[in-house]
């Protein structure tokens, strides 16, 4: 890279920056001015199937919008498919009630965490013991005020 001088440098950013806006300019008055709405009856674009020079880069929306639903529609016109779909759908409203048990026993077992519970609380007693022994009296003290809290 050759050094150059500031103005030099000025009038090529100022040079970029026309091609960009000239270009942007293009682009812009290019574009259609309504978007493309997924909605409504579908009908054959005559740009994409007629292999008209209209969309160079490939189909238009319309088209993917319509394979898509094409794809879409076939998992429900295979009927090997559609029934694996449905017994999917009935083991998941089978299993819907198993899952619903299995939470309400989770809940009755956080609550009724005794043996949980009572090895914290011997572990903060036997804690507040060493500090007591080795004369840490107000951290003992704290200890037993959190063991004292735990039912």
């Amino acid at each position: 890279m050759e050094l150059c001088f500031p103005e030099s440098i000025i009038t090529k950013l100022k040079s970029s920056a026309q091609t960009i806006k000239t270009i942007t300019q293009k682009m812009d008055e290019e574009k259609s001015r309504l978007p493309f709405k997924p909605a409504g009856s579908l009908f054959d674009c005559v740009g994409c199937n007629g292999h008209s020079g209209k969309h160079m880069g490939g189909p238009c929306n319309l088209c993917r919008y319509k394979e898509m639903a094409d794809q879409e529609s076939l998992k429900y016109t295979d009927k090997r498919r559609k029934n694996s779909l449905m017994r999917k759908m009935e083991m998941r409203q089978s299993l819907s009630g198993v899952r619903d048990e299995q939470r309400e026993m989770s809940q009755i077992r956080q609550a009724m965490d005794l043996d949980n519970n009572y090895t914290k609380k011997f572990g903060l007693f036997k804690k507040a013991c060493v500090l007591y022994f080795y004369g840490r009296y107000n951290d003992a003290f704290d200890e037993i005020a959190k063991a004292v809290k735990i039912i």
